[in-house]
């Protein structure tokens, strides 16, 4: 059985706005007009990942295809999606499902300068504008096209930075509500209880040499559609996660493993010295409500 998102109802997910920015609201003193606003910051993104299942994929390009017109202006930028000019890295095919799981990975290198292979018209370079907004950009030109990867979640009081700073994305925004994972999280939605803290937490803890990205729910376990990114400084860490009954590594396989299925989970971890992956005390790990003195949720 497809565990994956109506089409009808993704479609209408991604005709919503993505530039939004942590609790859904633009920094203090942010001009609207900040597009171009550079935050004068070393780039520290090694790589951006998405992981979807392939007919969204499709149907976020062809969306994306149909609202590109000079008129879809805003804030002085021509905002566009990634998924316009970059392929997918991989497809990987999954157990009892109709289709396979489509990675995108953009990586850079230490300037922002992109170095994956896309069909832009120009060399891209990644920025963070005073928006908070993480696109890319075309260097040295007075080129208004941007293209939209995140925004970046400066974090909550209390968090002790955690997860966080974080590349984060508009279901991120939503996600640590109070009862979102009761009424929006099934087996048939494309949102899950694992996102940008969750993602961000296993990346920052050292003693972890992998990130689960699985989504632990009432009605099981599965891979949902979200975003992730690495440092220069983090160690490469496999991203794994358990769909229905199988797991499966997505990106940064050890000693050059293929992406795709791990036959038996238990052999692969003591193969490359790794703990068997555990299902967390609850998901999503860090919601709104344990923050409660400092968020209105």
């Amino acid at each position: 059985m497809r565990s994956w998102i109506p089409i009808k109802a993704l479609a209408v997910m991604l005709l919503f706005p993505v530039f939004v920015f942590g609790q859904g609201v633009a920094p203090p003193n942010a001009d609207p007009d900040s597009s171009h606003d550079w935050v004068d910051r070393p780039w520290n993104i090694r790589y951006f990942l998405s992981i979807r299942p392939e007919s969204d994929l499709r149907i976020a390009v062809k969306i994306a295809r149909a609202e590109e017109n000079p008129s879809n202006e805003k804030r002085g930028a021509i905002y566009r999606r990634y998924e316009t000019i970059f392929g997918a890295t991989s497809n990987i095919p999954m157990k009892g499902e109709d289709e396979g799981l489509m990675a995108i990975a953009i990586t850079f290198d230490r300037s922002g300068q992109v170095l994956s292979p896309h069909e832009g018209m120009q060399p891209l370079i990644g920025k963070r504008n005073r928006l908070r907004e993480i696109v890319l950009a075309s260097p040295g030109t007075d080129n208004p096209l941007l293209y939209d990867l995140g925004y970046w979640f400066m974090g909550l009081p209390g968090d002790q930075l955690l997860f966080s700073p974080a590349l984060c994305s508009l279901s991120d925004d939503h996600r640590y509500q109070k009862h979102f994972s009761r009424d929006f999280v099934s087996r048939y939605s494309s949102d899950g209880n694992f996102g940008c803290r969750e993602w961000t937490y296993q990346l920052y803890d050292h003693d972890r040499p992998y990130i689960d990205m699985t989504s632990y729910q009432k009605d099981g376990a599965y891979i949902k559609e979200l975003i992730g990114w690495s440092r220069f400084e983090d160690p490469p860490k496999p991203v794994i996660g358990k769909h229905d009954k199988t797991w499966y590594c997505l990106y940064e396989c050890p000693n050059g493993e293929a992406a795709g299925v791990i036959p038996d989970i238990a052999a692969w971890s003591k193969r490359h010295g790794f703990p068997l992956p555990k299902r967390p005390r609850k998901q999503p790990m860090f919601p709104h409500a344990d923050f409660s003195q400092y968020v209105n949720d």
